[in-house]
Formats: C-alpha cells, structure tokens, sequence
C-alpha cells in the first residue's frame, strides 16, 4: 500500500465513521435507509477510484539510464 492509498482509506474511514455515529440520531427520524445507500454508493465510488488509481500509476524502479542514480 502507497502513502496515498494509505491516505484515501484513512479519509473513507473517517468519513463512514461519522456517517455512521449520524446512523443513529437519524434512526429516529426514518433517515436510515437514505444514509446507509449512501454509505454503499460511497464505498464502491471509493473502490472504483482505488482501482483507478493502482491502475493507472506505476512504480518506476532502477534504470541503467537513470540520469541522477543518486537521487534514486
């Protein structure tokens, strides 16, 4: 796992955790149902852009016409 990744997880969880303290106070008012399809569409949006994100980055490794191998 990247910082990054590491990074959006960290922000996905933080934000389904306040959703779900919400989860609640909202029982009372008939709002569950709405907030937990948004949490769902939430976490698959989260693992849709996830995917994209592994699938279009690369990890670059050492390369012999690497101009500066010191920095590497």
């Amino acid at each position: 796992m990247t910082i990054s990744e590491g990074v959006n997880e960290m922000r996905c969880i933080m934000a389904n955790t306040t959703l779900n303290v919400c989860r609640g106070e909202l029982h009372e008012v008939g709002e569950v149902e709405h907030l937990e399809a948004t949490l769902a569409e939430d976490d698959i949006s989260y693992r849709e852009s996830v995917g994209d994100v592994g699938s279009s980055t690369s990890v670059l490794g050492p390369s012999t016409s690497d101009p500066c191998p010191s920095m590497s």
